[in-house]
């Protein structure tokens, strides 16, 4: 946790005076994309019903999209805090698709 922390802020460091609408808008398309295609995540400790997944999956995009559009909002104020809930939202999208691999790869392995 303290690792994606550090990674988000050094990020944010590096590309916080160059993010404008139209990288809001990329991260905001790549973002739903992806809670689209992969919410909810599924742990085998921890199976979701088959009943509530479109309710999370409803919910992971909901939520997407007004952090994003609540650190668009106040990027032109307060920059450093408005790129790093943007930022922060696009880890959290990386870190889904992390977690659907290695859930692919543990799946993988099991079967051998």
């Amino acid at each position: 946790m303290c690792s994606t922390f550090i990674a988000t802020a050094f990020l944010n460091d590096k590309v916080c005076g160059y993010i404008n609408i139209w990288v809001i808008a990329a991260f905001v398309v790549f973002e739903e994309i992806i809670a689209f295609v992969f919410c909810p995540v599924e742990n085998k400790n921890k199976p979701i019903e088959k009943e509530k997944k479109p309710k999370f999956k409803a919910m992971g995009m909901i939520v997407f999209l007004l952090l994003d559009l609540f650190g668009g909002a106040i990027i032109n104020r307060y920059q450093m805090v408005g790129s790093m809930i943007l930022l922060t939202n696009l880890l959290i999208a990386v870190l889904i698709i992390s977690a659907k691999i290695k859930e692919k790869r543990c799946d993988k392995n099991e079967i051998i």
